[in-house]
């Protein structure tokens, strides 16, 4: 009977995503890098053009959407898609859409000129986050953040970029450096978790076999990676 306990317990932990049947390695947590160690937001919010995207953007859902507030752009993207393909004929959404382009394509010219990332500032508390990290896992933190273009391109400067702002401020807290959209293609089981600001990668990361940690601030992120530790500890 108690054999029987012990192998539905590890069943169990399995399905929750908890333990793998070859899991005989300790945790490692991959940090994503902007708007959780670099505050990206900051360096954006100075441009004049884009902050007048914004605010067309702001007054349209405000005044018109209002089951759109509070929306992240990701979730503002997947919703736009879905009410359009409810009804590929609506005009107000249509006109939502583009306000919502014109915000996000000026976004992506911002950050994709040479120097920006090289430049950004930290978040608060990224330094005590990593270290952190290393002391409830008894293990150095990797950093996982996606590129601006391709990721594959050497001459890219936001690879270039970023590579170099993890060494310039992180210097040895970090084991290692990946940087790809494909943030599942890192995952080896559960005990891999991922601390980032963006749903859509949590997903992916935990759809991969790993697990996640959606990053609203750095106390919380802390004390959900405390959690995760101590769980994975009682397996």
């Amino acid at each position: 009977m108690k054999n029987n306990l012990n192998e539905e317990k590890l069943r169990m932990a399995q399905l929750a995503g908890l333990l793998s049947e070859n899991d005989n390695y300790g945790i490692q947590v991959w940090f994503d890098m902007d708007g959780v160690l670099a505050d990206f937001d900051k360096s954006i919010d100075n441009d004049d053009e884009l902050l007048g995207y914004k605010q067309d953007l702001d007054y349209l859902i405000d005044s018109e959407f209002p089951d759109y507030k509070g929306l992240v752009n990701d979730e503002i993207k997947l919703k736009l898609k879905s009410d359009l393909e409810e009804n590929p004929d609506n005009e107000d959404v249509k006109r939502l859409k583009k306000a919502f382009k014109l915000y996000n394509n000026r976004v992506f010219k911002i950050a994709g000129k040479p120097g920006f990332f090289e430049n950004l500032e930290l978040m608060p508390m990224a330094v005590e986050m990593l270290k952190k990290a290393n002391e409830i896992t008894g293990k150095k933190p990797n950093i996982l953040t996606a590129p601006m273009g391709n990721e594959n391109n050497p001459s890219n400067p936001s690879v270039l970029e970023k590579r170099d702002w993890v060494s310039k401020h992180f210097n040895n807290l970090v084991n290692q450096v990946e940087i790809t959209t494909d943030k599942g293609r890192v995952v080896s089981g559960p005990h891999d978790i991922l601390i980032d600001d963006r749903q859509k990668y949590i997903d992916k990361f935990t759809n991969a076999g790993g697990s996640g940690i959606l990053f609203k601030d750095p106390s919380s992120a802390m004390v959900d990676l405390r959690y995760l530790n101590e769980k994975f500890k009682a397996y």
